[in-house]
Order: structure tokens, then C-alpha cells, then sequence
């Protein structure tokens, strides 16, 4: 196995398109350490087509976690539009793999074409979507202000942590300030519901 798996990663080494196809299928392999070693393979091709079979691999519960964990690394700067994209077209339960790894993308380099697409994904939402108001947060777009802000009056809490999220691209926005005064009585309330949280899960055994 050991060969097996050095001889997959040498094939993304190669960093060659034509190796895609013959790597997602040792991805759906049931052996778990060569689905693995193929994931990582893919990652290492760089362009378009490893990121588009990167994101189909997060639809496999079985391979999301490692497919999520390589596009959260990659470089390529169109991946993170087309990853919105992808989120934007989601059935809404199966948005929460997609919306995290967006997140995580965002975090660290802000695509402000992504708003509108989270904006669409968060409309054919039924409830709030923490993850969803955090990445249209981290987005880089301070039009979304208004969306986060409209949080506060049904998710106080989520609202702040995406307002945070929000100030760390955009510090010193005067437009919050109003908003947020109104939803100061609230605030006692969050932490309150927040520690009491925090303290069941420690101890919940």
C-alpha cells in the first residue's frame, strides 16, 4: 500500500489535467488511505479542473472532509468564486459543506463577487444560516452591511459574531453604529444564552 500511495501522489506531482480522471476514481476508492492519497494528489494539480473535481468531492460525505480540507489551501483565484457559485445553486440541506469551506477560503482572501452569490444561497434558506452570514461578512463587499445589521432584530447573536467578522475588513464603519446601539438591551441576553452553552457542552459528558 505504501508503493501504491507513493505512486499516487507522484501522479499529482505530475501536475497534469489528463491525471484527473484516473485520480477521482482512485478517490472513490473503499480503500480510505487511497482515497485520501488521491485527494491530496488532485490538490497538487494546479488550474481549473482539480478545483471543479475538488468541489464535486464535497458532495461525498465520505471524501469531504479531506476534499474540504485541500480547497481551503489552494491558491487559485478563481476557486473561491466558483465555489460560491456552486453554494449558490445547492439544495438548501445540502449547503453546509460548501458554506463552510467558502468560510474558511474568505477568511483569509476576501472575493467581494462572492455577496450576491451568498445573498442567493442565504434566500432559499427556511432559517438563519450562521456560516452563511459570516462568509457574506467576510465577503471584502461593505454593501452587505445592511443584510448583516437586518440580523440583529431575529439573530442577535449570530449578527454580532458576522459584525465582527465584518470590522475586520471594513473597521470604523459609522453605519453600524445606530443599529447597534438599538440592540444593546439584547446584548445582557446573548452572553447569557452564550456561557450557558459553553458550560452545558463542557460538561455534557
Amino acid at each position: 500500500m505504501l508503493f501504491r500511495s507513493s505512486a499516487i501522489a507522484a501522479l499529482g506531482r505530475v501536475g497534469s489535467e489528463r491525471a484527473m480522471r484516473p485520480l477521482a476514481e482512485l478517490a472513490h476508492e473503499t480503500d480510505p488511505r487511497a482515497a485520501e492519497a488521491a485527494i491530496q494528489a488532485i490538490g497538487n494539480v494546479p488550474g481549473p479542473v482539480a478545483s471543479q473535481v475538488l468541489i464535486e468531492l464535497l458532495g461525498d460525505a465520505t471524501l469531504r472532509q479531506a476534499a474540504s480540507g485541500v480547497l481551503e489551501l489552494r491558491t487559485d483565484p478563481e476557486l473561491t468564486l466558483r465555489l460560491a457559485e456552486v453554494l449558490a445553486r445547492t439544495p438548501p440541506l445540502e449547503m453546509p459543506p460548501y458554506a463552510r469551506t467558502l468560510q474558511v477560503r474568505l477568511t483569509t482572501h476576501p472575493v467581494p463577487e462572492t455577496a450576491p452569490l451568498i445573498l442567493q444561497a442565504m434566500s432559499a434558506q427556511s432559517d438563519g444560516d450562521h456560516t452563511l452570514l459570516n462568509a457574506l461578512a467576510l465577503s471584502g463587499d461593505a454593501s452587505v452591511l445592511a443584510q448583516v445589521l437586518g440580523a440583529l432584530d431575529t439573530a442577535p447573536g449570530v449578527a454580532l459574531d458576522a459584525l465582527e467578522s465584518y470590522f475586520r475588513l471594513h473597521p470604523g464603519d459609522g453605519r453600524a453604529a445606530d443599529p447597534l446601539l438599538a440592540a444593546l438591551p439584547l446584548v445582557p441576553e446573548i452572553e447569557e444564552r452564550r456561557v450557558g452553552k459553553e458550560c452545558r457542552s463542557r460538561w455534557s459528558p
